[in-house]
């Protein structure tokens, strides 16, 4: 994906033109980089990398930590102890990184009124995901959260969103049925991307893909990942280079051109069909509510004004978020579990016990009451946030002057990103067993209840806190219940299991494992 880009056309280039760019503008780049600061802001300087070079910042070497970006930047952030420390882009604004819980406190609640979502960074993603709630702010944000609030109610989840689940899930066990006869090694990452997606875009839109049962990838699968890949590959270009491509229409930019108009039409079509599945039902029972509650179909229903843009960049949004990051998080943990074999034991052994239906019958799958009281298994899911955070990086823009209370200073003008994937990995905040897989760190020992747990931020928090949380952990907790009680995974030994620069914490390769069917 993003590491073949940059390899097939590709990291040298980009290298070679920043250094054209140094030689032909200097002078004015170097005005350009400073971004307008006062000498009053320079004279409390960031805490940069050492490896800043006049003009270029740190982008050489950015550039070339890119295929192990976040471990990279974890192990700066463990060489302070967690401290802030910034890096400066060819033609960006300075990025600080911070990976301690008081200081995601003071950006998303403390000093919140002096931090908002980049609007570089929203550049950058503006042409693959439009007005994404995660990268917008103001009152086009608080549109957009009240639409999404309505949309995901607990009601929803449990009497719609649920039954859903629980058909698909069945669907991906006969899936691995099949696979653990032919008894050969297969990507499981990929059959969870499908699964994730097939039951997202019936959840949201009341469509069947058909996904699990052709087991072939769906054009909108392969659009999506380039325009994510190809949007990702900006933050390393200087703007003015993407910008002068995309409106010349080359390169990769001409790619990201055809990718979002298959994405678009892909999506277009899906909300056409909704619309008319809304205008049968209210034509055939015009004094009854519509039997579907579908996303799109509440969305087209409500009171707000939805233009059709709003209503495609909501779409996009829970697609992103339905297939990517569920996706992601099941992989990360059975990459997990497969080298914790103590741990799958004890999640396997809460799973029967406190669902015994489920090793009763193999058509059963959970109801959304049976996965509430799963305290262990919310435990292992928090371990795996901890560890492999679903976003990896938020990014957020400080508009005003401020001094955290380590006193670190934040000039105006700098873009803040919370790396989330670093904090996990703070033996400061989390004990000398950082890198221990351990879900116990989760668990009150005196109630066996999940901890409350302060340093936990997987789902961001203040007003910003994820919409979709409770929608995300209900489809990962009945998948891994009949996945975890039915299934023995073991991973392919010797596999390069790491993530790539992306949006979510997606991995670099397949994933490769060998199913067997437990009696």
């Amino acid at each position: 994906m993003l590491t073949s880009l940059l390899v097939d056309g590709g990291l040298f280039t980009i290298v070679g033109v920043l250094m054209f760019g140094i030689l032909a503008v200097s002078a004015a780049t170097l005005i350009m980089f400073t971004n307008s600061r006062s000498s009053k802001t320079f004279s409390r300087s960031l805490p940069y990398l050492l490896s800043l070079i006049p003009i270029v910042g740190n982008s050489l070497a950015f550039a070339r930590h890119l295929d192990c970006y976040h471990e990279w930047l974890t192990g700066h952030s463990l060489e302070r102890d967690g401290k802030p420390f910034a890096l400066r882009l060819l033609g960006k604004n300075d990025i600080m990184y911070v990976s301690k819980p008081e200081h995601f406190d003071e950006v998303l609640k403390t000093h919140s009124s002096n931090f908002s979502k980049s609007d570089s960074v929203r550049d950058i993603f503006d042409d693959f995901l439009g007005e994404d709630i995660v990268l917008i702010n103001g009152e086009r944000w608080q549109l957009h959260r009240k639409i999404l609030a309505n949309l995901i109610s607990t009601r929803a989840l449990r009497d719609y969103m649920t039954p859903i689940i629980r058909e698909k899930v069945l669907e991906l066990q006969n899936v691995l049925k099949q696979k653990s006869k032919i008894n050969r090694p297969f990507d499981i990452y990929k059959l969870i991307r499908q699964f994730t997606l097939d039951t997202f875009v019936e959840i949201g839109f009341g469509c069947k893909l058909g996904l699990l049962a052709s087991g072939k990838e769906h054009p909108f699968e392969l659009a999506f990942d380039d325009a994510n890949c190809i949007s990702m590959e900006r933050l390393i270009k200087p703007t003015w280079l993407w910008k002068c491509q995309r409106f010349l229409g080359i390169g990769h930019e001409r790619r990201l051109r055809e990718a979002i108009s298959e994405m678009n039409a892909f999506i277009v079509n899906l909300i056409m069909e909704a619309m008319e599945m809304i205008k049968n039902v209210k034509t055939e029972q015009a004094d009854e509510s519509p039997p579907s509650k579908n996303i799109m179909a509440i969305l087209l229903n409500t009171k707000e004004t939805i233009s059709p843009t709003l209503a495609r960049d909501i779409a996009l949004t829970g697609l992103e978020a339905g297939r990517n990051t569920t996706a992601d998080t099941l992989a990360w943990l059975f990459h997990a579990l497969s080298h914790n074999p103590k741990v799958l034991s004890k999640l396997r052994n809460e799973i029967l016990t406190k669902i015994p239906e489920i090793g009763k019958s193999e058509s059963y799958a959970p109801l959304y009451e049976d996965v509430q009281e799963l305290s262990y298994m919310e435990a292992t899911i928090r371990e795996v946030f901890r560890l492999y955070p679903t976003v990896p990086v938020i990014p957020y823009h400080c508009h005003r002057d401020t001094l955290l209370h380590d006193e670190t200073f934040v000039p105006a003008g700098t873009d803040v990103f919370l790396h989330l994937f670093a904090a996990g990995r703070q033996s400061s905040v989390w004990g000398p067993d950082v890198m221990s897989f351990k879900p116990e760190r989760f668990i009150d020992e005196q109630t066996g209840k999940v901890l409350k747990d302060t340093k936990y931020s997987a789902f961001s928090s203040g007003t910003r806190v994820c919409l979709g949380r409770n929608l995300a952990m209900l489809e990962l907790k009945i998948t891994i219940a009949v996945i975890i009680s039915r299934f023995q995974l073991r991973e392919v030994p010797g596999q390069d299991v790491r993530p790539i620069l992306d949006l979510t914490l997606t991995m670099k390769n397949p994933l490769m494992m060998n199913v067997e069917l437990i009696d």
